[in-house]
């Protein structure tokens, strides 16, 4: 047997045992509605509680707040009401053992929620597991440095010159810029993208990710700065050798030149 009923189903079966309902008729908003405005109850805008506002809350059109509730609850003879799920409520009879079926229904729920927290316990060991790498997909320093070598490129691929391993391979560095230059024969002219695929091919060691714009940007700031680089922005025509004009380029294009000594600048540092 359930004793979850709406709250309105519970309002006017207390108003009829209290005598506030006609037989046959429904409830007596009017009688309910002056109770109420002699206990002071008043409404959530501060306005005495009206007779429509009443039939409302015992055809559950609306819902009573809080405090217009427990006015109801303490005219009608209602001892106590629990929350359910649902919308559903539970109208507590200590006297006919309504009591011991409430404590089966809240023992119910925790439960419940004892089950719920077992599971989700469950599921992040599970998650844990999985993220822990295994012993076979370590990235040990050797295992990192054979990768290194087996990606870096050779002379038969774009990146041409001579092979190199990023000494460093947690993070880009202006070395780092330098030696893709060089590797391209001391300058390159195109855009932004352009440089940065290459940057992250010449090191693709296997556990970095592609330079990040910002990263990009700041590599270029500092190499200037430090006189490594020279940076012709927004180059609009490609020139041969001897400086003659030989077809338009992309606007966006930039011209970065590899500076004279800049290893000898980049060991001072």
């Amino acid at each position: 047997m359930s004793y979850e009923m709406k709250i309105h189903d519970i309002l006017v079966g207390a108003a009829a045992e209290a005598g506030f309902a006609y037989a046959n008729r429904g409830v007596k908003c009017e009688e309910v509605a002056k109770e109420l405005a002699k206990r002071g109850v008043k409404g959530n805008k501060g306005e005495p509680v009206s007779k429509g506002c009443i039939s409302h809350w015992m055809s559950g059109r609306r819902e009573p707040g809080f405090d217009e509730l427990a006015a109801l609850c303490d005219m009608f003879g209602v001892y106590a009401l629990m929350p359910m799920r649902g919308g559903n409520w539970i109208r507590v009879h200590p006297e006919d053992g309504a009591t011991k079926e409430l404590r089966e229904a809240v023992a119910e729920r925790d439960a419940i929620i004892d089950d719920l927290k077992a599971r989700v316990a469950e599921l992040e060991a599970a998650l844990e597991e999985k993220q822990v790498p295994s012993k076979e997909n370590e990235m040990g320093g050797e295992k990192v440095n054979a990768i290194a070598a087996e990606q870096a490129p050779r002379g038969d691929k774009e990146m041409g010159a001579k092979e190199w391993a990023n000494p460093n391979p947690k993070k880009y560095s202006v070395g780092m810029l330098c030696q893709v230059l060089a590797a391209l024969g001391g300058e390159y002219q195109g855009n932004n993208a352009g440089l940065q695929q290459k940057i992250t091919a010449l090191d693709n060691d296997g556990n970095r990710k592609p330079i990040s714009n910002g990263a990009f940007y700041r590599l270029i700031e500092q190499a200037e700065e430090r006189g490594l680089i020279k940076v012709d922005r927004e180059i609009t025509y490609k020139k041969d050798e001897n400086g003659n004009q030989i077809g338009k380029g992309k606007i966006g294009d930039k011209l970065i030149t590899l500076l004279p000594n800049w290893n000898d600048k980049l060991g001072d540092e």
